[in-house]
């Protein structure tokens, strides 16, 4: 018999992961020395019959054939030696486990992804009941509080440096997103509100629309009027009704709200009709100053007026903290 084909098999598997994402890159090559095999299934299947003990007999028969092999005879097909055959097969085995291992970390990891998730969205309906514009650290001490209460044991498992570096890597970035993606819901139900009940008097505009176009529409006489309008009441002919501001902040907060929901929704009604603001949406620091000052009055049940809402001052303060210097989601 001609000489047997070398079979060599490396596999390489190299697994590198994060808490947002796994990259798993896997090499199994198996190179066979020789051009003219042909049917690797056939030799395995033969030679999965014949036991381990019986590898030295083959690779000795096969030894003494290729050396006395004869000029005229023809090639024939070569045979796996008995070892090649398991290592190929260890091999693969051990791909195997290794592939097996790393469902299961990927599965851990997605289950991992979507309790966070939950963890987001819980979190950031109650952060924003008591602030409208968390800090780091109020975000990170309202996630503590809701994972001491509700998921204690997971809580437990971290070290107080490992629970920074997990918040940090995994929760901040998507806590401070949702909780601007619920400001910028509280600011789409209130501009609905307002145009929905103001109707035709109100002439539309385009919310992306530039500076020099929101200005124009701001000085329209009917503009002025519907925001002058906020404080007087749906019906004037009837003593009790609400005014149009009121009516507003239910359609916004139906079901139940906290005193600083409440200042983010006057401080957004004080902006979109105000004609001392050029814009629509005004700077985040701008907003700040605006909640702070409505959440002061409403907490010491302090009457809010009209004045209230003509009052440009913010502006003085617009370049201080240039962090801040970024459109809001009014």
């Amino acid at each position: 018999m001609s000489n047997y084909a070398n079979l060599s098999l490396c596999s390489c598997v190299y697994v590198f992961i994060s808490s947002t994402d796994i990259i798993i890159t896997k090499r199994v090559s198996a190179v066979l020395l020789n051009d003219w095999y042909e049917n690797l299934h056939d030799v395995i299947i033969e030679y999965s019959k014949v036991s381990v003990n019986d590898c030295a007999v083959i690779e000795a028969k096969a030894e003494a054939e290729t050396t006395a092999v004869k000029p005229t005879s023809t090639p024939t097909k070569p045979l796996m030696t008995k070892l090649a055959f398991f290592k190929l097969r260890d091999g693969f085995l051990q791909i195997q486990k290794i592939e097996d291992r790393l469902t299961k970390i990927e599965n851990k990891i997605d289950t991992l992804k979507s309790f966070i998730a939950d963890v987001v969205k819980n979190v950031s309906k109650l952060l924003i009941k008591v602030s409208i514009y968390p800090t780091k650290d109020e975000c990170c001490g309202a996630v503590e509080g809701y994972l001491s209460l509700n998921h204690a044991s997971f809580f437990s498992n971290f070290t107080e440096d490992d629970w920074i570096a997990f918040y940090n890597d995994n929760i901040h970035k998507q806590l401070t997103k949702q909780v601007r993606s619920v400001r910028g819901t509280l600011s789409s139900k209130s501009r609905e509100a307002i145009f929905s009940i103001f109707g035709s008097r109100l002439p539309p505009i385009n919310t992306n629309a530039g500076p020099s176009e929101i200005a124009k529409w701001k000085r329209k006489p009917e503009v002025k009027s519907c925001f002058e309008g906020l404080f007087k009441k749906m019906n004037p002919k009837d003593k009790n009704s609400s005014i149009v501001l009121a009516s507003v902040i239910d359609k916004v907060l139906q079901n139940g709200h906290s005193n600083a929901e409440l200042a983010y929704v006057l401080a957004i009604c004080s902006t979109i009709l105000n004609p001392n603001h050029d814009e629509i949406m005004l700077k985040k620091n701008i907003m700040k100053q605006k909640v702070k000052k409505f959440l002061k009055k409403i907490n010491s049940q302090t009457v809010i007026i009209y004045s209230d809402f003509e009052d440009n001052s913010y502006e003085e303060e617009e370049s201080r903290n240039e962090k801040d210097d970024e459109e809001d989601d009014v």
